[in-house]
């Protein structure tokens, strides 16, 4: 009898961490249902009729408003067993409802007119199904009620087309509600498995330690779970900026090419966000290393400038960078994101100037400043920027874009590697930061790779590519096709060396995604059909792409390249120029 109590009391306890971690997930989904529903209202403005566009966007409003209600029930509850079931019970009965509507959308706004538009919906839905399975982890039922009349309706719609491909997508989209659901069971067990260890510790220990141990273990639990699910959590975004360079391709009408541009903006804000995130999983995680060399700093901002001047142009906004040749000794892939990050920052918050980066010796050190014309930060508030989720208040019309992490990933970073950081800011007037780096006297350095230079002619070039998921497959056929590449395309290294065999067909490069099935890497992959072909490592160069950062510290070969998930098209094609041109150049 006492036994069977305990399983009870077991039980219950187990079902309150997993409502209470459910709830926590709640203010984020709320906030990005609002944010997606006005997104698709906009999209959709000129193309479905107003009645029906702002109906539906009264039902969602309507829905978020009656979820917000139940969510503020929870601290109410008196923490009854009975209650908290019933109170899950509502959340489950308010995502069907969601689903049914969102999946409507597909339906409703339906048009002939451009292929475009079912496209961009279809994307929305499946990024929003995708996010349900992280946040109902603790209730994988949740996430049933929602993606399934979402995707069940999309597919329907997309059938119901005439046109073959998108008939392709819709069993492409139930096959994804298929691994969706596996993904999800597999989410609630690794929460259970979290829950189950943090119960264990409440037997070893004082009640006031069991705690605080409790509280650290959940919380790098949660860190190491989505730190090990980075590589799953890009694989979408990847895909989806492959898809979208690919419509750039399609013949389009001139007035979609904005909407397409805007897409591609979105596409990026939610990259960077979702990096953040994920490397502040990271570093919750301890899994974050760094790996200290001598380089020049000037490698460093060859990349930044390339990658920001597009974002300091679209606001009108003067980014300047006046660096030098100067050694310094520090983690180059951890620099570039604290650099990166601050001037991210300058550039968000400056509405009208510049943004200014400089380099001056110091001593022993190298100190690199970032000055902005912005807004400026008051005295108070400068100890508050590098904390979690702060964003300085701005006085414009519009809210920041951005989650808040970004100086606070500077700061874990900047201390993991002894970096100095000051800032100091005038309202109205500007911000500088400054970081102190060590200096290195001697000029010799490990070259940084910047690949983004190099923009070469891949017409007629045979790659390999290598993945076993079909819908990256897919998009990198698309866009490497759009290059006039010859592809060939395989799951493993088994079946490339297959379809590779009697062939007579001449190699030029591997693309290889990371990890493969049954525990194979691409590096396996690589070096099996090199063996199977008997070329060189210089002769039949190969790119790497992954989500796991860790990647970083494996010992490449010169003709390995690495890029990260989620990767651009203008990266991958520059780097793929840049490795066919050194292999080019080690014939002769």
């Amino acid at each position: 009898m006492q036994r069977t109590e305990n399983k009870l009391d077991l039980a219950d306890t187990i079902y309150r961490e997993r409502t209470k971690l459910y709830y926590s997930q709640l203010s984020t989904t709320r906030v990005g249902a609002i944010v997606t529903s006005l997104v698709v209202t906009l999209i959709f403005y000129s193309i479905v009729p107003n009645a029906i566009l702002f109906s539906w966007l009264f039902v969602q409003i309507t829905i978020v408003l009656v979820r917000i209600k139940v969510t503020q029930q929870y601290q109410t509850l008196e923490y009854s067993i009975e209650k908290l079931k019933f109170w899950i019970v509502k959340n489950k009965l308010l995502s069907l409802v969601s689903g049914i509507s969102w999946g409507m959308s597909s339906i409703l706004f339906y048009t002939d007119q451009s292929i475009i538009y079912p496209i961009i919906l279809s994307l929305i839905l499946f990024g929003t199904t995708s996010a349900t399975i992280n946040s109902d982890a603790s209730f994988p039922s949740i996430h049933y009620f929602y993606s399934f009349p979402v995707i069940s309706l999309l597919s329907y719609s997309l059938l119901s087309s005439e046109i073959a491909e998108f008939q392709l997508i819709a069993f492409l989209y139930i096959v994804f509600l298929v691994v969706s659901f596996s993904y999800s069971r597999n989410s609630y067990r690794a929460v259970l498995r979290s829950i189950d260890l943090s119960l264990e510790n409440l037997q070893l220990v004082s009640q006031l330690q069991i705690q605080k141990d409790a509280a650290v273990k959940s919380s790098k639990e949660k860190s190491e779970f989505l730190a090990g699910a980075s590589h799953d959590l890009r694989q979408p975004m990847h895909a989806l900026g492959l898809f979208t360079d690919a419509l750039y391709s399609q013949n389009v009408d001139a007035k979609l090419v904005g909407t397409i541009d805007n897409i591609k903006k979105t596409s990026r804000i939610l990259v960077s966000m979702m990096n953040s995130i994920l490397d502040t999983s990271k570093l919750n995680a301890g899994v974050m290393r760094p790996d200290v060399t001598e380089f020049s700093i000037q490698q460093i901002f060859d990349n930044i400038e390339q990658q920001m001047s597009e974002d300091a142009r679209s606001k009108n906004i003067r980014l300047r960078i006046v660096a030098n040749n100067s050694m310094v000794k520090s983690d180059p892939f951890m620099l570039e994101r604290i650099i990166r990050n601050i001037i991210g920052n300058a550039i968000r918050y400056t509405v009208i100037g510049s943004v200014f980066v400089s380099c001056r010796k110091r001593s022993d050190q190298l100190c690199v400043q970032i000055k902005d014309s912005g807004e400026g930060i008051e005295e108070n508030r400068l100890n508050d920027i590098f904390k979690p989720f702060y964003q300085v208040e701005s006085k414009g019309d519009k809210k920041p874009s951005g989650s808040g992490l970004g100086l606070s990933i500077v700061k874990r970073l900047a201390d993991l590697l002894d970096h100095k950081i000051t800032v100091q800011s005038v309202v109205n007037k500007g911000t500088t930061f400054s970081i102190f780096l060590p200096l290195i006297k001697n000029t010799r350095s490990v070259n940084l790779v910047n690949p983004e230079k190099y923009v070469g002619d891949l017409i007629g070039q045979t790659l390999l590519v290598i993945d076993d998921d079909p819908l990256i497959l897919e998009a990198m056929t698309s866009i490497l096709k759009k290059w006039h590449c010859e592809i060939i395309v395989a799951e493993n290294s088994q079946q490339a060396i297959e379809k590779l065999s009697g062939t007579g067909i001449t190699l030029d490069l591997i693309i290889s995604d990371f990890h493969l099935s049954n525990g194979d890497t691409g590096l396996d992959a690589i070096n099996s059909i090199r063996n199977h072909l008997q070329r060189t490592n210089a002769d039949l160069p190969a790119i790497v792409i992954t989500g796991d950062i860790s990647i970083d510290q494996l010992d490449l070969s010169d003709d390995i390249y690495v890029l990260h998930k989620p990767v651009s098209p203008n990266k991958l094609r520059s780097l793929l120029s840049y490795s066919l041109l050194q292999c080019d150049e080690k014939d002769y």
